[in-house]
C-alpha cells in the first residue's frame, strides 16, 4: 500500500513539473526556457490567456492564468502569424478558424491572419486555440486587433512661390506632395493659417489650397495645412512658401480649370489658352508638375499632351504649371481631370471659394499610396498578398 501510494505521488510530482515546465515555471535541461504560448511574427507578447489545465488536461478557470499567449496587431490590410511555442502544437484548428474571418489559415505549428479591410469600431478579437502536447492540452485565447493605416505624409516643395498683394494664389493637390495609405474615399485636405497672420488667410477647396494675399502686406509668409486620410488619421502639419509681391498695372494670370478626362487617349492641350494679362502672349513655361496618376510633358511654348494611367478616365487626375513672361512677372495655374462618372468635378474653372473648413474639404482628385523604393506598394499589402498565394487565394 505504501509502494502504490508512492507511485502515485511520483505520478502526480511529474505532471507538475510536466505543467510547470510547459508554462515557464521551469529552465534548464528538463523543461523550457521560453514561454509556451509566443505570439508568431507581426505580435507582441501579452499577459492575457485562459485558465491553464488542471489534472483532466481541461482548463481550470480556478487556476491562475499561464503565461505566454500575445496581443496579435494584424498590420493595415496586411498579415501576421500565431505561432504557437514548442513543443505545443495546435490541437483543432476548426476551432480558430470558426473564431474569425482574420485567420485564412492553420496548420499544427502556426496560424496565418489577414486583412483586408479596416474597421476602426472592430476593437479586439479573441481567437481560442486548443494546444496539446503529448497528453497535456490547453486552450489560449489570443487577442487580435487590427492595426490603423500610417497617416499621410505631406512634403510640399520648397520653392517659393510669388503671388500679387491682393490676389489669389491657388496650389492644386498635386503640388502638394501628399501621400496617403487609406484615402479610397479621397481624404481631406485641412487648412492650418498663415505665419505672419498678418499676410493672409488660407482654406481649401476639393482641388486646391487656397491664399489670399493681404493687400498691405509685403514679403515672405508660409501657410499651412494637413491631410487627413479616410479615417481620421492626419499628417503633420505642412508649409507652404510664399512671397507677396507688390501689385503692377496689368498683372499675369494663369487659370486653374477643370476639363473632362480624355477618354481613349493622350490629351492634347495649349496652356496658351489659359494664360492671360501683361505680355502673355511672350509667356514660356518654367515648370510642369508631375500629373498624380498619369504622365505630362510641357513644351516652352505651352504645348502640353497628358497621358492617363488608365484610358478612359478611371480616375481623376491634375497637375500644376508655373509660367513666366520676359519681363518678370509669374503665374502659376493647373489642370484638373475630371472622369465621366465624377459627381464632385464639373467642367470648367476649379472652385475657388471657401466652403466650411471645420473639417476641410473632401478631396476630389485622390492622391496616391505610398510605395517602396522599388515602385510597389509599401510594406503590408506585399505581406498580405504572400498570405493569399501560400493558402491558394490567387
Amino acid at each position: 500500500m505504501v509502494h502504490r501510494r508512492q507511485r502515485l505521488a511520483l505520478r502526480w510530482t511529474a505532471l507538475a513539473v510536466l505543467v510547470a515546465s510547459a508554462i515557464g515555471g521551469f529552465g534548464g535541461a528538463g523543461g523550457f526556457d521560453s514561454p509556451a504560448f509566443a505570439a508568431g511574427s507581426g505580435a507582441s507578447v501579452g499577459p492575457d490567456a485562459s485558465g491553464g489545465p488542471d489534472a483532466s488536461g481541461e482548463p481550470d478557470a480556478s487556476q491562475p492564468a499561464p503565461l505566454g499567449p500575445g496581443e496579435v496587431a494584424v498590420p493595415y490590410l496586411g498579415a501576421a502569424t500565431i505561432e504557437p511555442g514548442r513543443p505545443w502544437r495546435i490541437a483543432d484548428c476548426s476551432v480558430p478558424l470558426a473564431a474569425s474571418p482574420l485567420v485564412v489559415a492553420c496548420d499544427e505549428s502556426k496560424i496565418d491572419l489577414a486583412a483586408d479591410a479596416y474597421d476602426p469600431e472592430a476593437g479586439v478579437v479573441v481567437i481560442p486555440v486548443p494546444l496539446v502536447h503529448e497528453h497535456v492540452s490547453t486552450t489560449v485565447r489570443y487577442r487580435v486587433t487590427l492595426e490603423p493605416p500610417t497617416p499621410p505624409a505631406a512634403a510640399p516643395a520648397a520653392a517659393v512661390r510669388p503671388v500679387v498683394a491682393g490676389s489669389l494664389l491657388r496650389v492644386p493637390l498635386a503640388d502638394l506632395g501628399i501621400a496617403c495609405t487609406a484615402c479610397a474615399d479621397g481624404g481631406r485636405l485641412v487648412a492650418g493659417g498663415v505665419e505672419p497672420t498678418s499676410a493672409g488667410e488660407v482654406w481649401a477647396t476639393p482641388t486646391h489650397l487656397v491664399f489670399r494675399a493681404s493687400s498691405g502686406y509685403r514679403g515672405a509668409a508660409e501657410v499651412s495645412f494637413r491631410y487627413r486620410d479616410d479615417f481620421g488619421g492626419s499628417s503633420p502639419v505642412a508649409a507652404l512658401p510664399v512671397s507677396v509681391v507688390p501689385p503692377v498695372g496689368s498683372p499675369l494670370l494663369a487659370l486653374d480649370l477643370v476639363v473632362p478626362a480624355p477618354g481613349d487617349g493622350p490629351a492634347e492641350l495649349d496652356l496658351a489658352d489659359l494664360v492671360f494679362g501683361a505680355d502673355a502672349d511672350g509667356f514660356v513655361v518654367v515648370a510642369c508638375g508631375a500629373a498624380l496618376r498619369g504622365t505630362v510633358s510641357c513644351a516652352p511654348d505651352g504645348r502640353a499632351t497628358y497621358t492617363p494611367a488608365v484610358l478612359g478616365g478611371a480616375a481623376a487626375d491634375q497637375f500644376g504649371f508655373h509660367v513666366a513672361t520676359p519681363s518678370g512677372e509669374h503665374a502659376f495655374g493647373s489642370v484638373t481631370f475630371a472622369p465621366e462618372a465624377s459627381g464632385a468635378l464639373t467642367p470648367g474653372p476649379a472652385p475657388a471659394a471657401p466652403g466650411p473648413q471645420t473639417d476641410g474639404a473632401a478631396a476630389a482628385v485622390p492622391p496616391l499610396a505610398p510605395v517602396d523604393d522599388e515602385g510597389r506598394p509599401d510594406g503590408a499589402l506585399r505581406a498580405l498578398v504572400a498570405v493569399l498565394d501560400r493558402v491558394g487565394a490567387r
